[in-house]
């Protein structure tokens, strides 16, 4: 048998990158405390639609097509969010907040930004779940950009859902379509 070098050609290398995310996104969240997985395991989640957010009530951010919920067991996350949205009022606050269906977080810290042209920066972060990230007040066809970058520790079987509510449910805001959210598990040594 001769011994040759491989070609690989940079289409099979542009293939196989094109997949990985599919395959990686299938194999769903890892309990992190079993060991051998979720050490990294991420789901990247990617609303497909405009979504207008018209209710001081929450929803989950892309419920009118790709929710922004994760189901998960016991361990320790981290969370990464960029939402995009325009309002189509000038007075009301845009906000997001986590929450969890099912279990409960033992420990979060979420910290956020808020930017938007003309409207500075805001900064803050809220150690709760289902606690308000609260924008400055919105301008109207201004395009706004919440981040949210979040370590959390969560104890048992539940969904986490990134949310949206408006605090004056007539000052409506659109989320586009492409805002996205990646939640992590963190691998843990026993």
């Amino acid at each position: 048998m001769a011994v040759g070098a491989v070609h690989v050609s940079s289409k099979d290398i542009y293939d196989l990158a094109q997949r990985v995310p599919t395959i990686f996104n299938a194999a769903g969240l890892i309990n992190p405390g079993t060991g051998g997985g979720g050490n990294g395991q991420r789901q990247t989640l990617i609303p497909t639609a405009v979504q207008t957010i018209n209710s001081t009530s929450q929803i989950a951010v892309g419920a009118n097509s790709v929710p922004l919920s994760w189901p998960v067991v016991a361990g320790k996350y981290y969370l990464y969010a960029e939402i995009t949205y325009v309002p189509d009022f000038s007075a009301a606050t845009a906000n997001l907040r986590l929450t969890i269906g099912g279990g409960a977080a033992l420990s979060l810290r979420a910290s956020y930004w808020v930017w938007a042209a003309g409207a500075g920066v805001i900064t803050n972060q809220v150690t709760a779940m289902d606690t308000d990230m609260t924008s400055s007040t919105m301008v109207a066809a201004q395009t706004y950009m919440f981040v949210v970058s979040a370590a959390m520790n969560l104890s048992g079987a539940a969904t986490l859902s990134l949310v949206a509510r408006t605090s004056i449910a007539v000052d409506t805001y659109k989320i586009q379509g492409y805002s996205f959210g990646t939640l992590e598990s963190v691998g843990q040594t026993q």
